[in-house]
């Protein structure tokens, strides 16, 4: 088990294909939240010309 993790960890395509799995990820994350702070202050505008 330990050579197949010692082979995985050296292996230059199986850790810039992991690298390029957390990336995407990590993007996806941020857009996600962007997203979401986008339409919490869509809702506040809202609001405020509501109010008015």
């Amino acid at each position: 088990m330990s050579a197949v993790i010692a082979w995985l960890l050296n292996n230059p395509t199986v850790l810039a294909f992991g690298a390029t799995i957390i990336g995407a990820l990590g993007f996806g994350f941020q857009q996600r939240l962007a997203g979401a702070k986008a339409e919490r202050n869509k809702q506040a505008a809202a609001n405020v010309i509501a109010a008015t």
